[in-house]
């Protein structure tokens, strides 16, 4: 048990400085390069059901510091949204009737979101009984609908429709980018983006002075860069209740991982895509491991399609992306400017999320084996070495809550004082150092995602700081049930479904 604790101790240390040195890479901003000539740059954001957010996402991406004329936002949408407003409506409507005599409008939202989206809802549990039900869920605008109502207010951007009713979001955005490509200019990039995404005004110009530093600096272009996100942008928003401080927690615990362990991850990829690999040692040491996350990606639209898009063998594209890249020895160029995003709202949309975030480390396995199959002749360590440790950062995620909670239940059981004042040192460390540091640089950082949100009371700071707990010690819920839920389909032959972070 000593040894447990003593790693979780090590761990947390560990973490807290690369928290503080990624931080501080953030805000030692580079020297501005000059931009002789402004590359195309085409936008695209993949929507379903997104009403909440898709007029609002629309306004922001009109206001980049950067030649209007040079660039474009392409909305993604799909008619599986038409389909599945239609799919079991009847029901739908019945649950709207008769969940609306629930005490809160949280449980009223909790219990609904899905069938309408949060500000639909919340629209409809202060009417209650004043409204047709029926006429106003059949009436409600699609994502495609509410986004041409503002078309000839803004002419910057393009709706794109994929005509099928089944689609996976990989087939969505790939069906996207297709049509784009072939009206592309040559040479121009293209960004990735959520409907929630708000980056910082100044991103696509600061893209382009990366790229032009770093061929000055490598004698070599730069492919893709990636853009990485803080997760407070709603917090604000969010009730003074268990599950609101519980989601607000979520967001700073996610925020958290990206300063600590996926920009860890981008510096040292993109380090170690510069150089060759020859020698055993030179490979086992540079080849690093990193991923693409699907909002905040830029990628040269010609080396994006020479790659054939996304992988869409996976049930998520960006993960199994990033792990081809790093095979590729392809750097993956981290942005010393960040987006902002949503957190979840509800408890169960939490686990969701992390239960698909926990895809790809089910399909590592299956993806080193299509890309053995593609390239039989060449060089399998580098491979073998990358999928290893993309497979150990799964199963530290998957152990994780198992390594914090068991101290803590042996001392219970045991009435061991010793045992559980050392367990509570080691969880503080984990958990308690780093939010309190976080919270202290969250204006700082919120500016460098380009505006401030976050406005902090006593109250917030101490719900996320005490009840945000529950977000690290069951940080394993959702890989486990991803777990499951391929044993199941493995078993029973039953089709995994990627669930949506419902807004």
């Amino acid at each position: 048990m000593t040894i447990l604790l003593f790693s979780i101790i090590l761990r947390s240390i560990w973490n807290f400085l690369l928290l503080q040195s990624n931080i501080k890479w953030l805000f030692d901003q580079e020297i501005n390069e000059e931009i002789d000539k402004y590359p195309f740059i085409n936008i695209c954001i993949p929507a379903l059901r997104e009403q909440s957010v898709i007029l609002d996402t629309i306004e922001y991406f009109s206001k980049f510091n950067y030649p209007k004329n040079r660039y474009k936002l392409f909305i993604i949408t799909t008619k599986k949204e038409d389909f599945e407003k239609l799919e079991s409506k009847t029901a739908k409507i019945l649950n709207l009737k008769t969940s609306l005599n629930l005490k809160t409008i949280e449980e009223f939202k909790s219990k609904n979101l899905g069938i309408l989206p949060q500000c639909a809802l919340e629209k409809l549990y202060n009417l209650n009984n004043n409204v047709d039900i029926e006429n106003f869920y059949n009436t409600y605008p699609t994502t495609k609908q509410l986004a041409e109502s503002v078309m000839n207010e803004y002419n910057h951007f393009e709706i794109i429709e994929y005509p099928k009713n089944n689609t996976t979001a990989t087939e969505q955005i790939n069906y996207g980018l297709e049509y784009i490509y072939q009206k592309a200019e040559k040479n121009s990039w293209v960004a990735i983006y959520n409907a929630d995404s708000r980056p910082n005004l100044n991103t696509l110009t600061k893209v382009i002075e990366k790229s032009i530093s770093f061929e000055k600096k490598n004698s070599r272009k730069a492919n893709i860069i990636q853009q990485s996100s803080l997760f407070t942008l709603n917090c604000n928003n969010l009730p003074a209740s268990l599950e609101g401080f519980i989601a607000f927690a979520g967001g700073i615990y996610q925020t958290k991982f990206t300063l600590v362990h996926e920009l860890f991850l981008f510096r040292t990829q993109s380090w170690s895509g510069t150089y060759s690999n020859k020698t055993f040692f030179q490979k086992l040491w540079n080849s690093q491991t990193s991923y693409c996350v699907g909002h905040g990606m830029f990628i040269r639209f010609d080396y994006f399609k020479n790659r054939g898009f996304y992988p869409s063998e996976t049930l998520n594209e960006d993960l199994p992306f990033g792990f081809y890249t790093s095979v590729l020895g392809e750097p993956i160029i981290p942005l010393k400017i960040l987006e902002n995003s949503e957190t979840p709202t509800t408890v169960r949309d939490l686990i969701n999320q992390k239960t698909v975030w926990f895809n790809p480390y089910m399909e590592y396995l299956k993806c080193r084996e299509k890309y053995i199959k593609e390239n039989p002749n060449k060089d399998s360590l580098i491979l073998n070495i990358i999928t290893l440790k993309a497979l150990f950062i799964g199963f530290i995620w998957f152990v994780q809550s198992f390594i914090l909670l068991f101290p803590l239940i042996l001392s219970i059981a045991t009435k061991d004082l010793i045992l559980f004042s050392g367990w509570y040192l080691a969880f503080s460390l984990y958990w308690f150092l780093p939010t309190l540091y976080i919270l202290q640089y969250i204006k700082k950082l919120e500016l460098n995602a380009g505006q401030i949100v976050t406005r902090l009371t006593f109250t917030k700071c101490f719900g996320v700081l005490f009840f945000g707990q529950l977000n690290a010690l069951f940080d394993s819920v959702g890989p486990i049930l991803c777990v499951i839920k391929f044993a199941k389909s493995k078993m029973f032959g039953n089709p995994i479904i990627k669930l949506k972070t419902e807004r």
